[in-house]
C-alpha cells in the first residue's frame, strides 16, 4: 500500500515535548529563549492591532460603497419593460 501517513502531535503531546524541552535547556539559555518568545509576542500583537485597524477601515469603505451604489441604483428611472 502507500506510505504511513506522519500526523503532527497532539496538542497535550505538543506540550509535554515544548516542557521536556524547556527543562533540557541551561537557565540562561531559557532566559535568552523567554525574553525572545516576549519579543515575537509583542511584535504579532502589534501587528494584529495593526490588521484589525485595517480590517475595521476597509468594512468601513465597503459599507459606504455599498450605500453609494445604492444611492446610484436609487436615482436611475426604471427601465423599460422588455417586449415580448
Amino acid at each position: 500500500m502507500g506510505d504511513p501517513v506522519t500526523t503532527a502531535p497532539t496538542p497535550s503531546r505538543a506540550d509535554a515535548l515544548i516542557r521536556e524541552h524547556r527543562a533540557s535547556m541551561h537557565p540562561e539559555t531559557l532566559r535568552a529563549w523567554a525574553s525572545d518568545a516576549v519579543d515575537e509576542l509583542g511584535r504579532l500583537q502589534a501587528d494584529n492591532e495593526l490588521l484589525r485597524g485595517d480590517y475595521a477601515l476597509r468594512g468601513a469603505q465597503i459599507q459606504r460603497m455599498a450605500t453609494l451604489i445604492d444611492e446610484l441604483e436609487a436615482r436611475k428611472a426604471p427601465s423599460p419593460a422588455k417586449e415580448a
